[in-house]
């Protein structure tokens, strides 16, 4: 008798926190997804995701982007914080830090939603996995740096760049 091969459970990253958006947007992409795509990443189990409000993502609703506007879909964030009182732990004076990597999400307009997961799926997340697994000195690894991927959606095209704080 042969055994049937065992499928592991899907590890989905967690979700801090999730915006109610209105019946015109969506998420383009959600948790089960990221986490398929992002599977083995060095920092995996250290990942977070945060689906953003039109507040946090500091742009109005509007029915139709702008000729040549890009649209933030995804920004991968890194900081590095030092560990404290306020973070349960009092480590002041150690120099112990925490770092933090999150996934912000950002809604798009309902109707998008099918075409930028499209190109999530079949881009963005490759391009995702790649900015995580670069080697980072030490250095690297204080401030705030980010990757953030849009999409020209008169174009269909996934844009990427990277920022240092």
């Amino acid at each position: 008798m042969s055994e049937e091969p065992q499928i592991s459970p899907l590890k989905v990253i967690p979700t801090i926190s999730k915006a109610d958006v209105s019946k015109d947007l969506a998420f383009p992409i959600g948790a089960e997804a990221l986490s398929r795509g992002l599977a083995g990443v060095p920092q995996f189990d250290s990942l977070k995701i945060q689906f953003l409000g039109l507040k946090e993502v500091r742009r109005p609703l509007t029915d139709k982007p702008k000729p040549g506007e890009a649209l933030r879909l995804v920004t991968v964030e890194y900081r590095r914080r030092p560990l404290n009182i306020s973070s349960g732990t009092d480590n002041r004076g150690t120099g112990r830090t925490d770092d933090l990597w999150t996934l912000l999400v950002s809604p798009v307009a309902r109707r998008n939603r099918y075409d930028i997961k499209q190109l999530l799926v079949s881009e963005g997340l490759q391009i995702i996995r790649e900015w995580l697994s670069l080697p980072r000195s030490d250095a690297w690894r204080y401030g705030t740096h980010s990757l953030i991927l849009e999409v020209d959606v008169d174009e269909k095209a996934l844009l990427f760049s990277e920022e240092n704080k």
